[in-house]
């Protein structure tokens, strides 16, 4: 079998990858965009905001992922590291230890997806560019800390590509739902290159399932009580 140049086989790899994703990366919340302030919602959107109680509605705080699309904004403390082959980009992070899996090409037919914290996401190389379609996420995940919530429908655009010389990854993230956005919102997130280092375990202790679920279940004894009351 007659051997490709050496030049040339590093061309074709290049080509099969479009660009060189791999390594570890701090988001850089000071470069990249924070929520736009003029996001529309809609009118249940705004309601569920409206009354949302981070104690008890943020799944975070019972051990619980962070999920699409807050995951890839909700890295500060830690690194995300990205192992890239030619046929899936992986993205591990240390939160929550939460893998995200991009693979690239069509994935499994429509009807073999099912819904996840992290949805199922394909990707396709349009040059040094890895654009990403996610969709199948579950209604339970949030858009952001504040509670801004999304319905099963919700399709996640990214558009990623390394920048600055290879220092930077820019992520255009623009997420269109119409059950919570009147029109689609889209964000610039920006992280860092970080220098190789061994991921940190995360543990999310069993005390915060045992508050958790104590509190509800005060909750429940409370309501109970109230509706046995004699009414007046």
């Amino acid at each position: 079998m007659r051997m490709l140049p050496a030049w040339l086989a590093a061309l074709v790899v290049s080509s099969a990858f479009g660009a060189d994703l791999s390594g570890y990366w701090m988001f850089d919340a000071r470069r990249s965009d924070a929520w736009p302030a003029d996001v529309q919602l809609t009118a249940a959107a705004s309601d569920r905001v409206k009354h949302f109680d981070p104690t008890s509605q943020d799944p975070t705080r019972i051990c619980m992922p962070f999920g699409m699309p807050r995951v890839m904004s909700a890295v500060a403390a830690s690194p995300m590291e990205i192992v890239q082959t030619e046929r899936q980009v992986t993205l591990l992070f240390d939160s929550h230890d939460e893998i995200r899996r991009v693979f690239i090409g069509q994935g499994k037919p429509e009807a073999e997806r099912v819904e996840s914290w992290l949805g199922y996401s394909t990707g396709r190389w349009e040059g040094e560019v890895l654009v990403v379609q996610t969709t199948h996420v579950y209604e339970a995940t949030l858009a952001t800390a504040s509670g801004v919530p999304h319905s099963p429908g919700l399709r996640i655009t990214e558009r990623l590509q390394v920048t600055d010389g290879g220092r930077a990854l820019r992520n255009e993230m623009t997420l269109t739902d119409p059950a919570s956005f009147v029109r689609p919102v889209t964000r610039r997130l920006i992280y860092m290159r970080g220098p190789e280092t061994q991921s940190a375990e995360f543990h999310c202790t069993e005390q915060m399932w045992l508050d958790h679920v104590m509190s509800r279940a005060k909750e429940l004894t409370r309501e109970l009580a109230q509706q046995k009351k004699p009414k007046q």
